[in-house]
């Protein structure tokens, strides 16, 4: 139950931020997610306000194809993952 609060939350900021024409908006939110949830409020944000751009980050078994669809860009994270686990090993010592 708690994911769904913290789904709640990103999707009020997507939507609260995106919208905004203030200091506070956003030109480009990247979203690390491959939940189908988000689509209606990907969709609703670039319908408002269709300048913004919506890019997901995500290993490629965890997005469905009409997630990538809604989306500006795709970001593979399958194709980083081994460099990212290598920093990660790094900072860690």
């Amino acid at each position: 139950m708690k994911n769904k609060g913290v789904d709640v939350a990103l999707a009020t900021d997507l939507l609260v931020y995106g919208m905004s024409e203030t200091s506070s908006s956003y030109d480009v939110a990247i979203l690390v997610s491959g939940d189908n949830d988000f689509i209606p409020v990907i969709e609703k944000l670039k319908e408002r306000r269709p300048e913004v751009k919506v890019e997901v980050a995500q290993f490629k078994n965890a997005v469905g194809d009409d997630m990538i669809r809604v989306t500006d860009e795709f970001y593979a994270l399958d194709d980083c993952a081994d460099k990212i686990g290598k920093l990660y090993q790094k900072s860690a010592v």
